[in-house]
């Protein structure tokens, strides 16, 4: 499978899985408070990750 997606692209992605967490959150904030450092590490884990994926997706050599 190849997959290559513009930055912009991902806006809307972003916004929406960012809406969805804060509704979850401000509505289970009593669940989740007891997760906290578990969500923090995975948030750090799993963004770094999504980075580094997509940062070896740069090629500044074409311009479209």
């Amino acid at each position: 499978m190849h997959f290559k997606i513009k930055w912009w692209q991902l806006i809307p992605y972003e916004i929406a899985v960012l809406s969805f967490g804060i509704i979850i959150g401000s509505y289970w904030h009593y669940f989740f408070v007891d997760f906290l450092y578990l969500f923090l590490l995975l948030l750090l884990i799993c963004g770094g990750y999504v980075i580094y994926v997509f940062a070896g997706q740069i090629d500044a050599s074409k311009n479209d």
